[in-house]
């Protein structure tokens, strides 16, 4: 590793890292302070949880990449990207960015890594500009569950991009959660937004190449404005949920 790292996370400016199988920083365990992940260095999360009350900011142009791990936020996070360097939130094998962090890569594959979710104390919670990709499996249990899931939070989507989801899972399950998507794409997935519960708002989302665009039950009421749906084998379920 160039650099590992224990329930801590420093800011890094002007460091470069080559010749290591890991060509960056490697975070795992839980945060108990308040702390940022600068786009320095490409980062490993190894599995990393966000304790209560404590917020990690992924600056903009970060590249977290994980391997049968997860992220779990119970404090908040905060994905700042751009139009010009989103975050990103892939497998450790995904090569098309940061394409020298390791040195062991082999194809990436839907299912990868787990998931991230957010409980119930993660209201504040935002992702802007930010590509996940290659989630959904859950290696701990052995099922298949969501790239992201909410249960309870109200967390904010803005300009999302979530695709390569393990092909019997969710790309976002929110279980009652008022959850806020906005400008969001979401594809190839079993369910692209499973809505259990709670009223979230979903505007101006498009939903391509999924088995079911949005499923809506355990009486959801959500809010659905200006959606696109794109070649999926069913729009919504019930089917009367968009018209």
């Amino acid at each position: 590793y160039a650099v590992l790292m224990s329930r801590s996370s420093p800011r890094g400016t002007g460091n470069a890292a080559s010749g290591n199988n890991v060509n960056g920083v490697v975070l795992g365990g839980t945060l108990t302070t308040s702390a940022s992940m600068s786009a320095n260095l490409p980062w490993q999360m190894n599995g990393v949880t966000i304790g209560s009350e404590v917020t990690l900011t992924m600056e903009a142009g970060v590249v977290a990449k994980l391997y049968r791990k997860a992220i779990t936020v119970n404090g908040v996070l905060q994905a700042q990207g751009t139009p010009d360097a989103p975050v990103t939130i892939t497998s450790l094998h995904d090569m098309t960015v940061a394409s020298d962090f390791y040195a062991a890569a082999a194809s990436p594959a839907a299912g990868d890594w787990e998931w991230l979710i957010f409980g119930a104390g993660s209201d504040s919670s935002t992702l802007t500009y930010t590509n996940i990709r290659y989630g959904g499996y859950r290696y701990t249990s052995g099922t298949a569950d969501a790239q992201v899931r909410s249960d309870g939070a109200a967390i904010a989507l803005d300009h999302v991009t979530i695709e390569k989801t393990f092909f019997t899972a969710r790309g976002v399950r929110l279980v009652g959660a008022n959850a806020t998507l906005r400008d969001c794409v979401i594809s190839d997935s079993d369910i692209g937004l499973a809505i259990e519960g709670g009223s979230p708002t979903v505007e101006r989302c498009t939903f391509a190449n999924n088995q079911y665009g949005i499923t809506a039950s355990g009486g959801a009421t959500p809010t659905l404005i200006d959606l696109t749906f794109t070649d999926n084998a069913h729009n919504t379920d019930p089917a009367t949920l968009w018209p």
